[in-house]
């Protein structure tokens, strides 16, 4: 079975081992059954870059990525690590940029870029409600 770096409420691949499923709450939800989006991408190694925010004690990894599901158009999934003295933002979709941003605590840096380093498919899937009350969103590496 393959493993994963945050997981879902649906069938889906398990988490990898020691990292963090992102999972957001907002409120419950007056409409529970509204369709939600779900974004599906491969990320690829040709276009990645790593950014220090000395001033956020903050890193950022930027991988590009392609479409794995007819629905999905994101591009770019942003993997940021900071300080975890303070709540970490939800995992967010921004259509307008064509990218997801995904929120790490600074510590497990290393153990993710491992992750996104090796030359294995990897994976990056982001759930929303259809009312935007709840957020999931995952690396998963099928091998």
């Amino acid at each position: 079975m393959g493993s994963a770096i945050a997981g879902s409420t649906i069938s889906s691949p398990e988490p990898a081992p020691g990292i963090a499923v992102l999972e957001h709450s907002i409120i419950p939800s007056p409409n529970p059954h509204l369709p939600g989006k779900l974004e599906v991408v491969k990320l690829l190694n040709r276009r990645w870059r790593t950014i220090a925010l000395p001033e956020q004690n903050a890193q950022e990894l930027v991988l590009a990525a392609r479409p794995a599901s007819r629905s999905s158009s994101v591009h770019w999934v942003h993997f940021r690590f900071q300080d975890a003295s303070d709540p970490l933002p939800a995992p967010e979709l921004e259509y307008a940029f064509d990218r997801i941003r995904l929120y790490y605590p600074l510590d497990q840096f290393d153990q993710i870029q491992q992750v996104l380093r090796t030359y294995r498919d990897r994976f990056c899937y982001f759930w929303q409600a259809g009312d935007a009350s709840r957020v999931r969103a995952w690396l998963f590496t099928p091998h």
